[in-house]
This record gives structure tokens, C-alpha cells and sequence, in this order.
């Protein structure tokens, strides 16, 4: 078993819950979603929010860590005080993160975690599998 830890977690249709963690079985399933209290020697932190990797409004197809960069740059320059969860739920195929699924796990970096909303820094990047 892994655990990742985040800041926030995107389950999808809009609910982001703080300070939790993935942990995942040797073939990616997910088993829980548990409190992120303390630091432990078998938790991976990362900076930012984690969300299932994502494709275009509509589709079932996903993108990959740059295509979804620049996908990124090019909304927040068009709604330039976008949330994070109104970029993910309105733009992105809003791909859900629960128990026993087998997704591949993204994490939004550089973000401004205080607002949350998307930044001109923002940028992504796979965590597993």
C-alpha cells in the first residue's frame, strides 16, 4: 500500500476536501481516502491538488500532463479569477476520484491554495500509476 498526501483532493463534481490522502493498493485501486494529520514515514506529500487526469468537457479521452498545462494557461487567460473547482467541473470531463477506482492521479501545482484558484504558475503532473 501508498499513500499520497495533498493539500486538497478533487473528487469530482465539484467536491474538494483539505488536508486528506490517497491510498492505493500495488495495482493503483484506490482503498481509502484518509485525514492527513502528521506527517508519516509512508506518505508521499505533494504541493498542490489532486485530481483525476482529465480530458475535454464531453469527452472520454484524457490528455496528457502538457496538452492539460497548456489547457490550463489557455482558460485562465480567458477567466483570468477562474476557482479551481469551476475549471475542473465546467471545462475538464470532471473524471471522479472514489474507492476502488484505478485512475491515473494528477497534481495541479502552483496554484494559489489560499483562493484556489488556477495562477499563471499553475502547471501539472502525474503522480502515479
Amino acid at each position: 500500500m501508498k499513500c499520497f498526501a495533498a493539500h486538497y483532493i478533487y473528487l469530482g463534481q465539484g467536491e474538494l476536501i483539505k488536508n486528506r490522502m490517497i491510498c492505493v493498493d500495488a495495482n493503483g485501486s484506490i482503498l481509502s481516502f484518509e485525514p492527513f494529520l502528521e506527517e508519516t514515514a509512508s506518505t508521499i506529500f505533494h504541493n498542490g491538488i489532486f485530481c483525476a487526469a482529465f480530458g475535454l468537457s464531453g469527452s472520454s479521452s484524457l490528455m496528457t500532463p502538457s496538452e492539460a498545462r497548456f489547457f490550463i494557461n489557455e482558460i485562465r487567460e480567458k477567466h483570468p479569477q477562474i476557482s479551481i473547482k469551476d475549471f475542473l467541473q465546467n471545462h475538464t470531463n470532471d473524471a471522479a476520484l472514489k474507492v476502488g477506482s484505478n485512475p491515473t492521479l494528477w497534481c495541479l501545482d502552483s496554484l494559489d491554495l489560499v483562493n484556489l484558484l488556477v495562477s499563471a504558475e499553475t502547471t501539472v503532473y502525474s503522480v502515479f500509476p
